[in-house]
């Protein structure tokens, strides 16, 4: 189960094993910003209409609430999350710019990764014994992708990352208490994993529901990475709605909460 912290509203769920590796790191909650609805409060997202100073506001009052040096977050990447299942390496702090993807791999330092969610589960990658990170964004469409496998995949070719030391985090999602979905979407997965594609769906009061966090549990699994490694236990966005943001319950009107992975060298 993840841990909570709080500093001046600003909650973050953070993994027990990655803390203890000392990796910074968070799944954010929407409380503690200057987002007014239906934004509120601490909104990550730049797509919309919540404008630009409030974001920077909200990186701010992060900032402050870890207790990190002014600037800390102020490379910050974040990528035009497209729901497929690419994976970038950022290779120099230069290059900062926009790529459409759904997960990046780095060993650089003071460089965080950054995940924009609302409903899909961000996954965090460590590799303590090469000093990596990666981070994924797993909505339906990347998990059908095998965004998780494919992040571990460019961490071993790239890092020379072994799976059974890779350390997994995954954040707040939504749940299959609240993912209800169709039988089209049962046969794609059928498709491309076959029969195992069953252990991921639940039938419940006549509705066919999806746990995209078994889904990337055992795909992880059955490529090598040590149960024990994977923190999966996270809350669902759509039961709780104060504490984060949901596209399903809130109808596509709200914002987007930030989970981010860092390296830190002073």
């Amino acid at each position: 189960m993840l841990k909570i912290s709080s500093t001046n509203n600003i909650k973050r769920f953070f993994s027990a094993s990655l803390e203890k590796n000392g990796v910074m790191h968070g799944f954010l909650a929407r409380t503690g910003g200057v987002s007014l609805p239906p934004f509120s409060s601490l909104n990550f997202d730049c797509k919309g209409t919540d404008p630009p100073e409030n974001i920077a506001r909200n990186t701010r009052l992060l900032t402050a609430g870890l207790s990190l040096r002014s600037g800390a977050l102020s490379n910050l990447f974040t990528m035009n999350q497209v729901h497929a299942g690419s994976v970038i390496e950022l290779i120099d702090i230069s290059d900062l710019k926009k790529y459409d993807a759904d997960a990046v791999i780095t060993k650089l330092d003071n460089v965080p990764l950054g995940i924009l969610t609302a409903d899909c589960m961000p996954v965090l990658f460590y590799d303590p014994v090469n000093k990596a990170i990666g981070a994924a964004h797993a909505g339906w469409k990347g998990t059908l992708e095998d965004i998780s496998v494919k992040t571990l995949n460019a961490m071993q070719r790239r890092f020379g990352s072994k799976a059974e030391n890779v350390l997994t985090a995954f954040g707040p999602y939504i749940g299959p208490c609240c993912y209800t979905v169709g039988k089209d979407l049962h046969e794609k997965f059928t498709a491309a994993f076959g029969n195992t594609a069953n252990d991921y769906f639940t039938n419940k009061d006549n509705c066919l529901r999806l746990d995209i966090g078994k889904a990337n549990s055992s795909r992880l699994v059955l490529n090598g990475v040590r149960p024990e490694n994977i923190e999966r236990d996270a809350p669902c966005t759509s039961c709780e709605t104060n504490t984060f943001f949901s596209y399903r319950q809130e109808n596509g009107a709200t914002g987007r909460q930030l989970s981010f992975i860092m390296l830190i060298k002073d």
